[in-house]
């Protein structure tokens, strides 16, 4: 397999809630605990985090979160998640 083979993903454009629930997971948070943080269902964040596996073309959420952390899209040594809104 040669480097033509991986698909670059910086082609992908994320949006502020999907990168938000994926910091949140890359954290170690469960989707019912990204789910108060955010102030949306479970299924919200089910939804996000979905749409992100299918556009990075992932096996799943481990694997989406460890291609965006290598990407420095996402950082599970935060304390804090810099994509979360003010409220």
């Amino acid at each position: 397999m040669t480097s033509n083979d991986y698909k670059d993903y910086r082609d992908y454009t994320l949006t502020p809630r999907q990168l938000e629930t994926m910091q949140w997971a890359a954290m170690g948070k469960s989707a019912p605990s990204i789910a108060l943080f955010m102030d949306v269902t479970k299924d919200s964040v089910y939804f996000h985090q979905k749409k992100v596996i299918d556009k990075l073309e992932c096996g799943g959420l481990i694997h989406a979160v460890a291609l965006l952390t290598k990407k420095g899209l996402v950082d599970p040594e935060k304390t804090e998640n810099p994509y979360q809104k003010e409220k």
